[in-house]
């Protein structure tokens, strides 16, 4: 959802989002650190799709992973499913890729990029 609500992140930026950047009663994410100096500290509003679709993760990352601790990553690394949240994930390709094929959309455009 971060990626198809045109927030402006690039994909850096959402690989190594952490719940401590994400502020869900203020409905804001800050992003960490950026391609540029000027990008790195900025606010994104959540609409309230991303809200809901985040609020919703959320929800199925406290049940897999047990938590939802400030330094861990909100897109955990681990193959087949996220497993490490410690880590981030390295890509959004399986994502991408997943909600393509749920969606049936084929042609152009099938690798990641950033949200604009």
């Amino acid at each position: 959802m971060l990626a198809l609500t045109k927030c402006g992140m690039r994909d850096a930026e959402m690989k190594t989002l952490t719940w401590a950047q994400i502020n869900f009663e203020k409905r804001y994410l800050a992003v960490g650190r950026s391609k540029t100096e000027a990008g790195e500290g900025r606010t994104i509003p959540l609409n309230s799709v991303l809200h809901e679709a985040l609020s919703a993760y959320s929800k199925w990352y406290t049940e897999r992973v047990g938590e939802m601790r400030s330094e861990w990553y909100v897109f955990p690394f681990g193959k087949p499913r996220p497993h490490d949240p410690a880590r981030p994930v390295t890509t959004l390709k399986a994502a991408w890729q997943n909600l393509r094929e749920k969606a049936k959309v084929t042609g152009a455009g099938t690798t990641t990029g950033t949200c604009s």
